[in-house]
């Protein structure tokens, strides 16, 4: 008689096989009903451009302001907007006749102000009077209201004039800037 047809062995195999379903009943009921979906790994950023340039709209729908950047990013973590070589100028139909630039700025969540840190320059372009330039480590500019403000150190260069200062707040629609403290000075003939 063969070997497989013996008494023992058919109910050795008769256990295995009864194992193995038992195994793989056990195995499946252990696996999850429903995969989770895969999901995209957290890169940081919601966008990226090179070369961007960004357009502020007054209440009047018209354009007021454009910034050009280098490169522009949008955080995920607060959607605030940070910028490299910044450009901001004031559209000549707005009337405001500043320019200024940046080696970085910020556009926090609310978008309201445009935070410029680095080397800050703003320069009036008013073809009418002498050009006035301020120069400060960082600048919070509020495109609507026109405004201007820091409580870092600037100078101030008009009219052959030089005015140092800690703090600043400007209305560049005026032109009218009030020095906070730390207020001295050099005037030229």
């Amino acid at each position: 008689m063969s070997r497989l047809l013996e008494p023992g062995t058919s109910v050795l195999v008769a256990t295995l096989l009864v194992g193995v379903t038992i195994s793989g009943i056990i195995l499946i009921r252990s696996r999850p009903a429903t995969s989770e979906p895969a999901t995209a790994a957290n890169l940081g950023v919601a966008y990226f451009l090179k070369k961007a340039e960004l357009t502020g709209m007054g209440q009047d729908g018209n354009i007021l302001y454009r910034i050009t950047a280098a490169e522009a990013a949008q955080s995920l973590d607060d959607e605030s907007i940070r910028m490299t070589d910044v450009h901001l100028i004031y559209e000549p139909a707005s009337a405001i006749p500043w320019d200024m630039v940046a080696d970085t700025g910020r556009i926090p969540p609310d978008g309201n102000i445009i935070q410029l840190e680095g080397r800050v320059l703003a320069v009036s372009r008013d073809g009418n009077e002498s050009a006035t330039t301020i120069r400060t480590s960082y600048l919070e500019v509020d495109p609507e209201r026109r405004t201007a403000n820091t409580e870092a150190r600037v100078i101030i260069e008009f009219d052959k004039r030089k005015v140092n200062a800690t703090g600043l707040q400007a209305d560049l629609e005026r032109n009218k800037f009030k020095l906070l403290s730390n207020v001295n000075g050099k005037f030229f003939p």
